[in-house]
């Protein structure tokens, strides 16, 4: 969580509990963009799943609107992408540039 707020310009807004079908409840941590991303998203949902040698991250970035095309995504809830990313234990002993780089590779993915 770190990363994202220092490395790229992300602000945590909340934590919540959430009902999940498939794991019961997980924690949602929603965060605000900044820098390069407050022109282009609305905000970022991350939950991370905590596995014996790595960490999956599931994203859900929602864009933000532009042009009316954008709007009607957005009206339509269409402008909402999930991804996931696995952090291997290496990658998060190691330095933090590394995983920053892996968070900003999937996130660009969707900055549009």
């Amino acid at each position: 969580m770190n990363v994202l707020e220092n490395n790229l310009g992300f602000h945590l807004r909340k934590v919540e509990m959430e009902a999940s079908k498939r794991f019961g409840y997980v924690q949602e941590f929603e965060f605000t963009p900044g820098g390069e991303y407050r022109s282009y998203l609305d905000e970022l949902e991350v939950i991370f799943f905590l596995q014996e040698n790595h960490v999956d991250v599931m994203l859900e970035v929602d864009r933000r609107a532009r042009g009316l095309g954008g709007l009607f995504a957005e009206a339509l809830e269409i402008d909402e992408s999930r991804a996931k990313l696995t952090l291997t234990s290496q990658e998060l002993n190691g330095p933090l540039d590394t995983v920053a780089r892996k968070l900003k590779q999937t996130i660009n993915q969707y900055k549009k």
